[in-house]
């Protein structure tokens, strides 16, 4: 009886990418345990994948991470209860709301390629290594357009919060912070 190439191709996979993947689920599911079942679901689903076998090494790569994404938010969701939320959860919701449309309308107003690798740096996952590689820029480049990119963003929308609220000024918002991270 011969092994089964699945077998070989799962080790391989889970030896290179399993701890990249926990990671990422880890970020979103606070249970060690969950984030563990989750990270084999995440493998298991990419061995019996056929489109999955189809894609590249950097393909499955960035097919495991949003597969991962997505299976940690369905877990979360799934285990969030179904009554109202209290009082402070509903104003920082509101107040994250009025962060996320200043930071959707700073994107959009980036020029293209820094967009590009914005959300390839920040909703993606992905190393400044492997945007250089999907890209076809070098490293220097890149790592030049996600930090103009990550300031110009803190840039306005903080120019934004100061035009619709002059009052924030001096608040404790965590766009400012943006622009020191990473």
């Amino acid at each position: 009886m011969q092994p089964d190439p699945r077998d070989k191709t799962l080790k391989t996979l889970f030896r290179d990418r399993g701890p990249w993947i926990y990671a990422v689920i880890s970020r979103i599911v606070p249970d060690p345990n969950q984030a563990e079942d989750l990270v084999v679901e995440v493998f298991w689903q990419a061995v019996r994948s056929t489109r999955v076998q189809a894609l590249g090494a950097q393909g499955v790569s960035v097919w495991l991470s949003v597969r991962a994404r997505h299976l940690a938010i369905d877990c979360l969701r799934s285990n969030k209860p179904e009554r109202g939320h209290p009082p402070e959860f509903r104003a920082e919701y509101l107040q994250a709301a009025s962060d996320l449309s200043r930071i959707s309308s700073a994107l959009h107003n980036l020029p293209a390629h820094e967009r590009e690798v914005f959300e390839l740096a920040y909703f993606e996952g992905l190393s400044h290594s492997e945007i250089a590689g999907i890209t076809g820029r070098s490293l220097g480049t890149v790592k030049t357009w996600v930090r103009a990119s990550r300031l110009r963003i803190a840039r306005l929308a903080e120019s934004d919060q100061m035009q619709s609220d002059p009052s924030t000024e001096n608040s404790a918002s965590s766009l400012p912070q943006l622009a020191s991270t990473v």
